[in-house]
């Protein structure tokens, strides 16, 4: 449904700032103009510190846009690492209302493929509440995940074997819609367990200025150079 070149950036072309305000524009979004995900490939040419390290800093810097445009900040409801080989349903991670997950793909021999879905838009599009959409057309099963076909979108150009971040709007719309959120998907082609597939996973939410950040910065820190893997 996306044109590859709606989600998909080179890092080594942008600055942190000029990224972060791409990135904030593509996901953090209201209407349908924008997809709501990102890809950022940084090469062959880094390291697993390096990446969590831009992990964090690309949050700070969309945390920065954030409060200039909504007056809200961002804070971190998750940080971690896991080794991960299951395909999964189309789904959004279990978080507060308007939240996004940022994900650190790490090379892998493992060949996989990732989807979204925007599901949002087909409820509204046959002019049924979110409610009524998970009800009647739950993409958990089969059937409601052949409608939403017309609003999936396969990522082009996801290589198993460069560092990259991928960035999703994971907000709740069944709730008051602030951001509009999108379905993801993982599929595993072939499991080999004894391959890595390292995945670090960050979840941001958008919370009032008075909320204080559940993670400190030693946390944050040590999570940049932890070596364990869930």
């Amino acid at each position: 449904m996306r044109s590859h070149l709606d989600y998909f950036f080179t890092a080594t072309e942008y600055s942190l700032t000029e990224l972060g305000n791409i990135v904030y524009e593509k996901v953090f979004r209201k209407d349908f103009s924008e997809p709501g995900f990102v890809l950022i490939d940084y090469g062959l040419n880094f390291t697993s510190e390096k990446l969590r390290e831009s992990m964090v800093n690309l949050k700070r810097q969309l945390g920065d846009i954030h409060v200039k445009n909504v007056g809200q900040k961002l804070l971190y409801q998750w940080m971690g690492r896991f080794d991960q080989q299951v395909t999964t349903k189309f789904h959004l991670d279990n978080a507060a209302d308007q939240s996004f997950l940022m994900l650190g793909y790490e090379p892998s021999l493992i060949k996989s493929k990732l989807y979204f879905a925007d599901y949002v838009q087909f409820y509204q599009s046959i002019n049924i509440s979110a409610a009524e959409y998970f009800e009647r057309h739950n993409p958990m099963f089969t059937d409601g995940e052949n409608l939403l076909k017309p609003y999936i979108t396969e990522i082009e150009g996801f290589r198993e074997v460069t560092y990259k971040i991928v960035l999703m709007n994971n907000s709740n719309s069944s709730r008051q819609v602030q951001s509009i959120g999108v379905f993801h998907k993982a599929e595993i082609i072939e499991k080999d367990m004894s391959q890595k597939r390292v995945i670090n996973s960050t979840m941001i939410y958008s919370a009032d200025l008075s909320e204080n950040e559940m993670f400190t910065d030693e946390q944050q820190e040590d999570y940049i150079s932890t070596q364990k893997i869930s």
